[in-house]
């Protein structure tokens, strides 16, 4: 019986140590810092033959936003297959942002990165945004 506090403490102990080491996620939804002025789309991988196209036409940057507007932290694992596109996101005051993304036609769903993070795309907005997206062809 001298054991239950024992392993008690110990188990709280290995908690704690797995809680300090996970690498810290964001608290709250994706959000752009600042107003979209154009959006520079560079094909990767499969799609390498894009090349760069720019989007300054506000209904596509309204599916493009919409997408990825409150879009979740992804738990899933993810491959080193790198991206299909890169995105340049660049504001109207000047600064940008890089994201990489990848889709799965199949599946209806996909992921952007940033440095730190992966984000599982708006369902909801997700299907307008990879119609646009194959339109690129």
């Amino acid at each position: 019986m001298t054991r239950t506090p024992l392993v008690i403490i110990l188990l709280s102990f290995s908690l704690f140590l797995i809680s300090c080491s996970e690498e810290e996620q964001p608290t709250e939804k994706f959000q752009f810092t600042a107003e979209i002025d154009k959006v520079i789309v560079m094909g990767k991988g499969m799609k390498r033959e894009l090349g760069r196209r720019t989007i300054d036409d506000t209904a596509d940057i309204t599916i493009i936003q919409e997408a990825m507007h409150n879009a979740s932290v992804s738990t899933r694992n993810h491959t080193d297959e790198g991206p299909l596109f890169e995105l340049e996101v660049i504001y109207k005051d000047g600064s940008s942002e890089t994201f990489g993304l990848k889709y799965y036609i199949s599946a209806e769903r996909g992921i952007f990165y940033t440095d730190s993070f992966y984000y599982a795309f708006n369902n909801q907005a997700f299907p307008a945004f990879m119609e646009l997206f194959e339109s690129f062809k």
